[in-house]
C-alpha cells in the first residue's frame, strides 16, 4: 500500500505531527482521526496509542489493540517479522533515532540525546501529545528496545486481533482500556 512509500522515521515524525495538530491532549479513552500519506486512521491519544498508530501506518495489520506490555516482550514475533530487532536496554547512549522503547506501563520512540536530556517522540502527557516535536523523556530506563532494520513499510499481520479495519476500510488504532482489557469496536 501507500504506507510503504514512507520509511519508519518519516512515519514516526508524521504521525507525531498529525496527533499534535489535533491538540487533543492525553486521554486513554479518547480517539481522534488523523491523516497520514493520504490515509485516515483512528488513534487513541496515549503512549501506546501513538506507537500503535506508527506501526499501523508502517503497514503492520492488527496492532490497534497493543499496550506497552505487548511491546515489552522479547519474543514478539509480529515486530520481528516486520523487520524490528529486539534488544535489551543498554542505556540512552546506545539508542538510535526511531528505536521503540518499552516497559510494562509506558512506551515511546527515541529521538536524540542533547545537553544531558533524552528526547523522545511520545504521547505520554497532554504537553507531549500536543507538541509536534520530540520532548524530554520523563523516564530513566526501559526493559525493551525495538530497532527497525529495514526502513521501508511492512506487510505483516499481527495475531492479536481478527480484524483491524472497519467496514469503511479505516484502520482502527489503540483500543486498550485503562485496565488493559482489549476492546474491539466493529
Amino acid at each position: 500500500g501507500k504506507s510503504s512509500e514512507l520509511n519508519w522515521l518519516s512515519i514516526v515524525r508524521e504521525v507525531k505531527k498529525a496527533i499534535a495538530a489535533k491538540k487533543a491532549g492525553y486521554n486513554q479513552k479518547n480517539h481522534i482521526y488523523i491523516t497520514v500519506n493520504g490515509k485516515r486512521y483512528r488513534v487513541r491519544t496515549d503512549c501506546s496509542g501513538y506507537v500503535g498508530a506508527c506501526l499501523t501506518v508502517y503497514g503492520i495489520k492488527g496492532v490497534s489493540e497493543i499496550d506497552s506490555r505487548w511491546l515489552a516482550n522479547s519474543s514478539n514475533s509480529t515486530l520481528t517479522k516486520a523487520g524490528f530487532r529486539h534488544m535489551g536496554w543498554s542505556g540512552w547512549n546506545k539508542l538510535k533515532e526511531g528505536d521503540i522503547l518499552a516497559r510494562d506501563g509506558h512506551t515511546e520512540i527515541f529521538a536524540y540525546n542533547k545537553n544531558g536530556h533524552h528526547y523522545v517522540y511520545n504521547c505520554g502527557s497532554s504537553k507531549s501529545c500536543n507538541n509536534p516535536n520530540p520532548t524530554i523523556s520523563g523516564h530513566d530506563s526501559y526493559t525493551d528496545v525495538w530497532r527497525n532494520t529495514n526502513g521501508g513499510g511492512a506487510e505483516v499481520s499481527a495475531s492479536i486481533s481478527s480484524s483491524s479495519a472497519s467496514p469503511s476500510g479505516e484502520e482502527k488504532v489503540g483500543f486498550i482500556t485503562r485496565d488493559h482489557k482489549i476492546k474491539i469496536e466493529a
